[in-house]
């Protein structure tokens, strides 16, 4: 009687033991407001709901908005780590690590908006793959804002054509095809952090500066800025990152869920990414909005020019496979 006693004894405290098993908690950062008007706070926010509803509560993520524990370059370096589970950050913030991953945002590589799903479609697994082994990092997510994505000259004075870009001080972030980019189109970039904006346009240390124009809204540029020029270089493509050494602690169950998860806010950006785009263009109402330059061909001839400069940096030191990359997106993107 004894044995069976401690045996049942022992077989409660193991299945208590497992039924209170401590959840696995995650860390989600972005430099974003935790406002619902920020693209990476309601990013960051489904992809929590998400998680949590299928794993039935045995991942709970945690949100730590406003740059909390840093900036977006800093999160992209944290996230490799594995100090930071999850990140939401631009693509050119995350190409730093993985050059391969400039391939998709060459200076008008897309004319469209269709042409980059397109792209993406195609090559979504195959740059996860590379992200994984070139910088411990897989994509959970990606996120973009459909026909407002493109990311524009937002400026204190009119830009209706490159000359008038050029007698103007622009801040370009400081990624190697930006500011090629914009080198091309006749301009030396002015270096000003992000956090420094702001206060650089108040002041007039800089005139303008490229963009998406969700910024106007999340950021609260449209207090600032008076002009938006669509010159459409690139589309904002931000990714939701996690660390691999994350991903690879999880049980194969949990791991189901991550995919799950991250399938299905893909999923969820399709609609709800242009919806904040035309959010945060129809609440800029004191923002004059100018439409394409008179002379936008000449930006598009000026901004190609610079493809084979990458190539080398796109094929991690090998410059024909660098163009190959190009080429293959290229090629998704015309549905090829």
């Amino acid at each position: 009687m004894k044995r069976v006693i401690l045996a049942m004894s022992l077989c409660l405290i193991f299945a208590c033991g497992n039924a209170m098993a401590a959840p696995v908690k995650l860390r989600l950062a972005h430099a974003n407001a935790p406002t619902d008007d920020s693209v990476f706070q309601v990013v960051g926010l489904k992809y929590k709901e998400l998680v949590e509803k299928y794993s039935n509560g045995e991942i709970q993520i945690s949100i730590f908005a406003s740059g909390q524990i840093g900036g977006e370059e800093e999160l992209v370096t944290y996230t490799k780590e594995g100090t930071v589970d999850l990140a939401c950050a631009s693509l050119n913030q995350v190409s730093n690590h993985a050059p391969g991953l400039e391939a998709l945002f060459l200076p008008y590589m897309f004319p469209d908006t269709q042409s980059m799903k397109n792209a993406l479609n195609a090559t979504a697994g195959d740059f996860n793959d590379y992200l994984i082994k070139r910088a411990n990092m897989r994509l959970a997510g990606l996120i973009t804002l459909g026909d407002y994505g493109y990311r524009q000259v937002l400026s204190l004075k009119p830009v209706k054509s490159i000359d008038d870009l050029r007698k103007m001080k622009v801040r370009v972030p400081a990624n190697p095809v930006m500011t090629a980019a914009f080198v091309s189109f006749g301009i030396t970039p002015t270096p000003i952090a992000w956090g420094e904006l702001y206060n650089s346009l108040q002041t007039g240390v800089v005139d303008a500066f490229e963009c998406d124009v969700s910024v106007l809204v999340s950021a609260r540029y449209n207090e600032v800025i008076k002009y938006v020029t669509d010159i459409n270089y690139v589309q904002q493509i931000s990714l939701l990152i996690m660390s691999q050494d994350t991903y690879a602690r999880l049980s194969d169950a949990h791991k189901a869920v991550i995919d799950r998860a991250s399938k299905e806010v893909n999923e969820f950006m399709e609609t709800e990414g242009p919806r904040l785009g035309k959010l945060a263009v129809d609440q800029s109402t004191k923002v004059e909005f100018l439409g394409r330059p008179a002379d936008f061909d000449k930006w598009v001839e000026a901004g190609r020019t610079v493809w084979p400069q990458f190539y080398k940096r796109i094929g991690d030191g090998d410059e024909a496979a660098g163009k190959a990359l190009v080429d293959k997106v290229f090629a998704a993107s015309q549905g090829k």
